[in-house]
């Protein structure tokens, strides 16, 4: 049984329109309007079974599978008052339209990708059987949006660092189409201006968004950058606030050695932090008998320090191996002399790579396996005095296991003070063999607090400190026996002055409807649950669904305003299940194909000293 397709891992089978769900408690005029959004991958269910019992022919991994948004939408009733919608569905890719008529996945699992037991021959095969069903499908671009979903210029975005965003209308979430930073599709027009337009590999790779971008809390400017396994690995782009890219700032290319895995990065008011660390996605790997994703062993972790609007201007500080899939807040120190003294970033730190090898159900056999590797949130201060390249602080600011950050995004990109986010009684991320992450816990961190005062207690400390009233810079909300969360996102209250007078808004679900066996029946069902923020004890609303929501990654909440100025639907080009991709830039599935082949080809041949740029 596979840990990440049992029980409320399991993907589900239906597609829920808006439906009227019942609710107790009182729900915050704030979110009245307003729609919470959570994004996670949703395997086709037809290449499972229906049970729910993690049942599979070929690799898995929690981060595969079709996108899948499922939200709350917080309807305004005629009497004046609100009446939460519940609805979900399915993101219309063209990997799920051309696995439609396929009886498995279209595309490799992240499993067969980072496994070191798939010998050259097989994973080869695979690759090569994915790229020829692309074609033969005509599938343009190999996102699957999956993983987060964010609001800018009008438009909400589902992303997934293979592609560029897409754009999905509400409360509805119907899928619009491909977003690449041109001008918008029409139900009238054909043709999309943007960058994907040049065609090819290039136009393909250029389109690429990492799955979180950021969001400029004051100018409203989308800053984001993409990576690939072709030179240049990383390109770093800006967007202004109307969806326009600014002028030389659209997939600029970044001083990046080598293909890497990002995920994530930082940014501050004025300036952009890459994670150039040890993990690898690179295809010559697999001629050196290494899987594609592998942590480079002897490989520094390397951050570089850029000013927003001057990519070329960036300034490289090194420190020790290490894995970060999420940045929690970024933010500078300024002079008087209004000259920037340091850069300071939060993040989800790990010592290894466990995480990515245990949510595929797989062991890792590299070197740096650290045993019990717990997920911490981290300070860095990188220096930005002249001369001056180092951080001069790192460390953990609590031991508790910590991920999936959040905050209150008018204090983002600032030194804000609280940072939100998910941890557990027991265990951590990077869950043993078998066994899935599961979070039973929502932390509240004191960051000016613990800067000051790392805190060393574990979380049933904690607990127990908070039972006998002692305050400290760490605050726990611990679900009941057998509930589990999901990620948080905060909303603040209209009239608050404090920055922690809001609500933590997250999915959550009683196993005591699962199975003796494990598996889930198919009436199980979830709930929303709004949280105080301010005591980190108070449930104010609980909205029973009409279905489960599975665990999944990353959400948002927009607001009632957001909505509102989104295009009319009726000037949209809709996506349907019955749709498919054009065929007028097939040549970048093409070309994908072709170097892929010539450069396995010639490395099999000349061995290591051909670079790929030669072709």
């Amino acid at each position: 049984m596979h840990a990440y397709l049992s029980g409320n891992f399991a993907p589900v089978n239906n597609e829920c329109g808006l439906t009227p769900c019942p609710y107790v408690g009182d729900i915050p005029e704030e979110l009245w309007g307003g729609q919470y959004i959570r994004n996670g991958g949703n395997p086709n269910p037809a290449h499972f079974t229906s049970t729910g019992k993690g049942e599979r022919t070929a690799d898995y991994h929690w981060f595969d599978g079709d996108g899948m948004l499922s939200g709350v939408f917080f309807q305004r009733d005629a009497n004046g008052g609100v009446t939460p919608c519940f609805v979900n569905k399915f993101l219309i890719t063209d990997v799920y339209l051309a696995e439609k008529s396929l009886t498995g996945p279209l595309l490799p699992s992240i499993t067969t990708l980072v496994s070191p037991d798939v010998p050259l021959r097989r994973l080869s095969g695979v690759i090569l059987r994915s790229l020829w069903l692309s074609l033969k499908s005509a599938v343009l671009r190999i996102s699957v949006a999956n993983t987060n979903i964010i609001f800018h210029a009008r438009r909400a975005l589902a992303t997934c660092e293979s592609g560029p965003p897409l754009e999905v209308h509400l409360p509805g979430l119907e899928t619009v189409d491909w977003w690449t930073f041109g001008t918008r599709r029409t139900a009238q027009s054909k043709e999309q201006k943007g960058l994907g337009s040049k065609g090819g590999l290039a136009g393909m790779f250029e389109e690429w968004m990492t799955a979180h971008p950021r969001i400029d809390p004051i100018t409203s400017e989308l800053i984001f950058f993409g990576s690939s396994f072709l030179p240049p690995f990383v390109r770093y782009s800006v967007i202004s606030s109307s969806g326009k890219p600014l002028p030389s700032l659209l997939a600029h290319p970044l001083p990046i050695p080598s293909p890497k895995m990002m995920h994530d990065f930082g940014a501050s008011l004025k300036h952009s932090i890459i994670l150039d660390l040890p993990l690898t996605l690179n295809p010559r790997n697999m001629l050196r008998g290494y899987p594609i994703v592998r942590l480079a062993e002897g490989m520094k972790s390397r951050f570089g320090v850029l000013p927003r609007y001057e990519p070329d201007n960036v300034r490289w500080f090194e420190s020790e191996p290490c894995v970060i899939f999420h940045t929690a807040n970024s933010w500078d120190e300024v002079h008087a002399s209004g000259e920037t003294t340091a850069v300071c970033m939060l993040a989800c730190r790990f010592r290894s790579a466990n995480l990515v090898y245990a949510a595929g159900g797989i062991l890792s056999n590299s070197r740096w396996e650290v045993k019990d590797d717990v997920c911490r949130l981290f300070f860095y201060r990188f220096d930005m005095r002249p001369g001056r390249n180092v951080i001069s602080d790192e460390y953990a600011l609590s031991a508790i296991p910590f991920e999936f950050p959040s905050l209150s995004h008018p204090k983002s990109m600032q030194y804000a003070r609280y940072i939100y986010g998910c941890t557990m009684r027991e265990g951590s991320f990077d869950a043993a063999l078998g066994r899935a992450v599961k979070i039973d816990c929502l932390a509240k961190m004191d960051v000016h607090h613990l800067i000051a005062r790392p805190d060393s207690r574990s979380v049933p400390e904690i607990l127990r400190d908070q039972q006998g009233g002692a305050s400290s810079g760490i605050s726990i909300f611990e679900m009941p026996k057998g509930w589990y969360a999901q990620e948080c996102t905060f909303v603040a209250r209209e009239t608050g002055t404090d920055e922690d007078d809001g609500w933590l808004v997250t999915y959550v679900f009683d196993e005591s409807q699962l199975m003796e066996d494990g598996s889930v029946p198919e009436d199980a069902r979830s709930e929303l649950w709004i949280i105080d923020a301010r005591d980190m004890r108070t449930v104010v609303a609980k909205i029973r669904l009409p279905q489960r929501v599975p665990y999944g990654l990353h959400g948002t909440f927009v607001t009632e305003r957001q909505i509102d100025s989104q295009y009319p639907i009726e000037e949209l080009q809709i996506r349907t299940s019955s749709g498919g991709p054009e065929l007028n830039d097939f040549a970048a599935p093409i070309m994908l194909c072709l170097v892929m082949i010539f450069n396995v080809l010639m490395w099999s041949r000349v061995g290591s000293r051909v670079a790929l740029t030669q072709f």
